[in-house]
């Protein structure tokens, strides 16, 4: 059976879809998002994680661990990683149907005290290595093949009062290889020291798993300080270099959220100029083209309830928060905003918004008794709308990470939600009829996922994109570097990827509802 979903799941770029992949052709009457829970089938080994006694309130215990959704085994079929803090890494293998099968041995349960995770296939071999973030140190794991992990490389290491808890992955400069840019957190130890700055790093892939520290490109260590909490790969000025957008906490009393734009010589902090300094107690980073105006748009949250949206235009970003339905907390409950995922969870062409709410403190989420409700918003043509019905209640109080991927080869995203110390959430999205295509890239031996990427999809005479990154979604969290796009009831004119270095490659009569792979 397992070999039969591997021969589906790995689809050439054909014109007509594979079963593994084929959706429902005829359009339907109207376009439902529904998710369903497949949590009791999923086949999770959880190990029930704890906040510790001490009452204390920074990354070590607040925001836990977070996870890997991607093929880790070179089969085809997404998997699994669960880190944690408080318990031991926890790796699921993909059966191909939405449920997973626990294994051991595998390396990856060895690094204790992991915050963040992220995957990539930095070798050119097929197979996706993987980085752990377990505090003062960042790793680099070769990946053996057969569900094996090789001893871990240092990549980082601090003895500073900070912590590395997570990294944002795209070839930045280029040139063909994957670089890391490593989020820095200050320890938080009591009231005195609140505003301990961590150290943010720019790692350059140099080839054969080797980085170099480039981070004075980005700016001298002021610069590169602050609460870090997430990082995103950008191209916020559309002119074809990636810029990098580093989101922090505590910015209402330090560094507000910074911008670097990328030129041909480096990067250069203009967060206040574009409009994007925001000061706020910045926790999770979602972008993409949301109204569909072909111009970038970006999404945040932070632990005052708050959603703040932004569309940039002529390379400023303009406020969209209220005219997109999402300028007003919830005053009545605590809310904690945490990480975020925009995706077409509906394949109607247009993204809609997933944000996971958590307490972030034990003792809140122990004695306010109020669930953080996961919410799910979908974009109606004009505004965000809430969709509360389109996805189950879950109970637990202290969610991190919305992570999305097509679990089962139907065509629909699954979400996985990941919190601090609850079972994750596994919700498999429900066929409508609308059309989609996926898009796997394989790039340069040094970007074999082709992170950093644009993959356009022409169709019904606009242009749909979406840009491919690795790590920092979610929260502390990486997932499939596939790109999904809704095409609602019309077809595939042509297939684009803008590569990193610039370079252009086209495919077209392409059929929709299939995975297709395009080569640099």
């Amino acid at each position: 059976m397992r070999l039969l979903l591997l021969a589906l799941l790995l689809t050439a770029c054909t014109g007509e879809p594979e079963d593994g992949f084929a959706g429902l052709d005829d359009p339907p009457e109207q376009d439902p998002l529904a998710l369903v829970d497949a949590t009791a089938d999923a086949g999770l080994a959880f190990v029930p994680g704890r906040w510790p006694d001490e009452e204390v309130s920074h990354p070590e215990y607040a925001a836990g661990g977070g996870a890997v959704l991607s093929d880790l085994d070179g089969d085809g079929i997404t998997d699994l990683l669960l880190t944690s803090p408080f318990a031991p890494n926890r790796l699921h293998l993909g059966l191909g149907d939405g449920s997973f099968e626990p294994v051991q041995g595998s390396g990856l349960e060895d690094i204790a005290g992991v915050r963040a995770a992220s995957a990539a296939d930095l070798d050119g071999d097929g197979l996706r290595e993987v980085l752990l973030f377990d505090g003062p140190r960042a790793l680099l794991l070769p990946n053996l093949g057969g569900a094996l992990f090789g001893a871990p490389r240092v990549l980082l290491e601090t003895d500073a009062r900070s912590l590395y808890v997570g990294g944002a992955l795209a070839d930045a400069d280029g040139d063909g290889q994957v670089d890391v840019y490593v989020s820095a957190y200050g320890k938080i130890s009591g009231p005195d020291d609140l505003h301990i700055e961590g150290q943010d790093r720019l790692l350059l892939g140099r080839g054969d798993l080797q980085f170099e520290d480039a981070s004075p490109l980005l700016g001298d260590e002021a610069q590169l300080g602050g609460q870090t909490f997430v990082s995103a790969w950008l191209d916020c000025d559309d002119d074809g270099l990636l810029d990098l957008y580093s989101v922090k906490d505590f910015g209402e009393f330090g560094l507000p959220n910074q911008l670097f734009l990328g030129d041909t010589e480096g990067w250069t902090e203009q967060g206040a100029e574009v409009g994007l300094d925001a000061a706020m107690f910045g926790m999770g980073v979602a972008a993409g083209d949301i109204d569909l105006d072909g111009s970038l748009d970006i999404v945040l949250s932070d632990t005052q309830g708050r959603l703040p949206a932004f569309s940039m235009e002529n390379g400023l970003a303009l406020s969209r928060s209220a005219a997109w339905g999402l300028g007003s907390p919830d005053l009545e409950r605590s809310l904690h905003g945490w990480g975020l995922e925009l995706a077409d969870l509906d394949n109607d062409r247009d993204l809609d918004l997933l944000t996971a709410w958590g307490y972030k403190e034990r003792r809140d989420a122990e004695d306010a008794g109020v669930p953080q409700v996961n919410t799910l918003h979908r974009w109606t043509g004009e505004r965000f709308e809430h969709a509360p019905d389109a996805m189950p209640e879950a109970g637990g109080r202290a969610w991190r990470s919305p992570l999305v991927a097509d679990l089962n080869a139907d065509g629909a995203l699954d979400v996985v939600w990941v919190g601090v110390v609850d079972e994750p959430q596994v919700l498999l999205g429900v066929p409508n009829g609308n059309g989609w295509l996926e898009v796997k890239l394989e790039g340069p031996p040094g970007n074999r996922d082709g992170l950093g990427a644009r993959v356009c999809v022409s169709t019904g005479g606009q242009e749909l994109c979406e840009r491919i990154g690795a790590g920092s979604r979610g929260l502390f969290s990486a997932v499939e570097p596939i790109a999904h796009i809704g095409l609602g009831s019309e077809g595939v004119e042509r297939v684009r990827v803008e590569w990193p270095d610039g370079s252009v490659t086209e495919e077209a009569g392409v059929a929709r509802n299939q995975r297709i792979t395009v080569g640099f």
